[in-house]
């Protein structure tokens, strides 16, 4: 008896360590050096499903996501992300002008991008995109 429930203690302790390290190994393991990402900031301000698994996780570790215009989703630090909403979408409208933003990031082993930093914001005389 006590033999079974120490292959079974055995088991669940691996299947919680295992639930926990995937995620660190699907999100975080990059293919290769860094590369730069350009593009016009996609305004949302109803954004309350993340785009993917990865998404979820990076919400979990308290980051945020960006849309750009040209569909990529770029996982940023909450203060990156206070950098970019720094002026409501609306007023920049009225200004005539929107952020173009350069991004240095890490492209997976699985696929997407790896938690990004900002290397540059640019305003460019070009009405925002602001989808709901």
């Amino acid at each position: 008896m006590k033999r079974i429930l120490k292959v079974i203690a055995r088991i669940l302790l691996i299947a919680i360590v295992g639930a926990i390290a995937a995620p660190f190994l699907l999100y975080r393991v990059p293919r290769s050096m860094s590369v730069t990402i350009k593009g016009e900031i996609l305004y949302k301000f109803i954004d309350i499903a993340p785009p993917n698994k990865q998404g979820m996780f990076e919400y979990v570790m308290g980051n945020q996501w960006i849309r750009l215009v040209d569909g990529n989703v770029i996982y940023i630090k909450p203060k990156d992300f206070d950098r970019i909403w720094a002026e409501n979408p609306h007023d920049m409208r009225k200004k005539g002008y929107t952020k173009y933003v350069i991004f240095e990031t890490t492209p997976l082993l699985f696929g997407g991008y790896g938690l990004s930093t900002i290397k540059e914001i640019k305003k460019i005389n070009k009405e925002p995109v602001i989808g709901k």
